[in-house]
């Protein structure tokens, strides 16, 4: 069973009914969705929360402006049954670049993901450390959309709070990779 970690907050309720709504229609894998509710916190603290407190195995660290695809998360369990690793699927923003959807085992998670960050670059750097042990495996087809600030959907406290920690995270990104 895979467990899909999603960090959210109240005023995100619409776009969180869609992601669980996406997730009912489109995943006929046995699943339990896990959410944690903080105003405008990052999406880092709370998926470490849910993390933390998820069964051990696969677990895969969704957002509540993501709408799930058919077969993505059978795509993504089948690679990473394979494979193991870092798994991550197209969400029509990163295109193969960057894992900011990952899919894996949660100790592989609660290993791999610094909880110095807030929002950006906790999944850039997660990215190059499976990247730079061979275990970054990107699955094209395993598809979903992301309805991101970036993409024209409308801007939130959430948004401002990542765009507003963007400089912290990215110092600690340098501090942490100088040579990446």
């Amino acid at each position: 069973m895979t467990t899909i970690l999603i960090p959210t907050t109240p005023e995100r309720h619409e776009r969180l009914h869609l992601c669980l709504q996406s997730l009912q229609q489109n995943c006929p894998l046995p699943i339990v969705v896990s959410l944690c509710f903080m105003p405008a916190a990052g999406a880092v603290e709370p998926t470490l929360k849910l993390a933390q407190a998820a069964p051990p195995g696969p677990v895969m660290c969704l957002n509540d402006d993501m709408v799930v695809l058919p077969g993505c998360i059978e795509a993504l369990h089948e690679t990473w049954r394979e494979r193991g690793g870092l798994c991550f699927p197209s969400d029509s923003i990163q295109e193969g670049d960057l894992a900011c959807v990952p899919y894996c085992d949660r100790d592989y998670l609660l290993a791999n993901l610094h909880a110095g960050y807030i929002h950006n670059f906790a999944d850039t750097e997660l990215t190059l450390r499976a990247r730079q042990r061979g275990e970054l495996h990107y699955v094209p087809y395993a598809r979903l959309l992301h309805h991101h600030w970036t993409k024209g959907a409308p801007n939130d406290a959430t948004y401002e709070k990542q765009k507003a920690s963007w400089a912290h995270d990215k110092a600690l990104f340098r501090q942490r990779n100088p040579d990446a």
